[in-house]
């Protein structure tokens, strides 16, 4: 995989196989999944479209605004529309697109979301030239997501597939699996493909209602598969705001009973806990109930053998809280724990690292004043988090 510069990093490696037998480059169809979609679905058509693809999938689950309209209205021929039912699972309409598309490549986008136009060109040609790795019918490409106007990005999420090996599973938060193995992870390969989203801000989101969505596909998941950690880990996490403090205790409390790794998953049962955890004392610490985060933040560390990152984080968030003048030895530790790439790549909350700098920049701000906290920030990305921002002290 070294001659391919355009791939960022393999996540899981890809199985075993032979080359897929070819006379002629895969066929590649762009997938926009959409409902409702009227604001953004030129945006995205026109993003697709500027790619060299060979096909441009609709697939409507029922819209009532004029999307379907918008659509019908392009003359480009590559544009097609496909109309289903909603049955409450992305998966499911994944899978029918996947079905319809029937070869080749398929790379999904959805209505909110558009093809960064610095990428769009070379986006077929680097498809291409992965076709000759052995085993890649069954690997998933992850491209680069980034949310408009906030400093987020994603780069784990599987949204390019080999229709021939792959299919997808799960409500929401759908993950790809090889129905021919159920024993098989496919593999995750990063590529240098940069997709823009903003179904995120805040208005859009309200409007559409995306958070009892989500939450109700969720329920609906664990109904289905009540021992599967994926679906608790993100019920969690998507209703958190909303959680009272039973409810925050009863979500980590399942975890005990959730120990199976369904297929395809390349995480293991632990990995949902410990991300669970950090975003559960999160939300303790925003209602107060230090008590119980700084208890749970015992158990982060048994998860990683040592010192977790993000339990240091709330430990250190509650030392700020509650004495005077904190423990200078508390940030030399801060910073050994910053300085462990193995201990950032393990966080919930941040894996660059971000809120350490916010806490160890707190720290050197209590005990060695402003210009001390500025200059180390002066060297940090900034960071923003719900008890405090270290990022703007100048």
């Amino acid at each position: 995989m070294d001659d391919f510069a355009d791939l960022l990093e393999i996540y899981q490696p890809i199985p075993d196989g032979a080359p897929a037998a070819r006379d002629r480059p895969w066929p590649v169809t762009v997938v926009v999944l959409t409902r409702d979609e009227e604001r953004a679905i030129a945006r995205c058509l026109d993003s697709a479209l500027a790619t060299n693809c060979d096909r441009v999938l609709v697939v409507d689950t029922g819209s009532t605004d004029r999307t379907v309209d918008i659509v019908a209205s392009y003359t480009d021929r590559r544009v097609e529309m496909m109309q289903i039912a909603w049955a409450d699972s992305f998966a499911q309409a994944r899978n029918a697109a996947v079905d319809a598309v029937g070869d080749g490549w398929a790379v999904f986008l959805d209505a909110d979301e558009w093809i960064d136009a610095g990428h769009t060109t070379p986006l077929c040609d680097r498809l291409h030239a992965l076709e000759s790795v052995p085993g890649i019918t069954w690997c998933a490409l992850a491209p680069v997501i980034r949310e408009e106007g906030r400093d987020e990005e994603y780069l784990e999420i599987a949204r390019i597939v080999p229709v021939s090996g792959l299919r997808f599973r799960g409500e929401v938060h759908e993950y790809p699996y090889v129905p021919a193995d159920a024993d098989a992870v496919p593999g995750l390969i990063g590529i240098d493909l940069v997709i823009w989203h903003d179904g995120y801000a805040s208005e859009v989101a309200a409007a559409k209602d995306k958070i009892q969505r989500n939450v109700a596909l969720l329920e609906s998941a664990r109904r289905r598969e009540p021992d599967n950690p994926r679906w608790l880990f993100f019920h969690l996490r998507d209703a958190l705001p909303t959680l009272h403090f039973a409810d925050v205790m009863a979500l980590v409390d399942a975890f005990d009973g959730a120990q199976r790794r369904y297929p395809g998953d390349r995480q293991a049962p632990e990995f949902y806990r410990a991300l669970a955890l950090a975003r559960a004392c999160a939300r303790l610490a925003q209602l107060g109930e230090w008590t119980t985060a700084l208890g749970l933040c015992f158990d982060l560390d048994r998860l990683t053998s040592g010192q977790h990152a993000d339990a240091a984080y709330f430990r250190g968030l509650h030392e700020l809280r509650k004495v005077r003048r904190p423990d200078p030895e508390t940030l030399v530790a801060l910073v050994r724990l910053r300085q462990d790439p193995a201990a950032v790549a393990a966080s919930g909350l941040d894996q660059q690292g971000r809120q350490l700098d916010a806490l160890i920049a707190a720290y050197l701000f209590q005990l060695k004043g402003r210009d001390a906290a500025n200059r180390y920030l002066a060297m940090c990305e900034p960071w923003t988090d719900a008890f405090f921002d270290m990022s703007t002290l100048r």
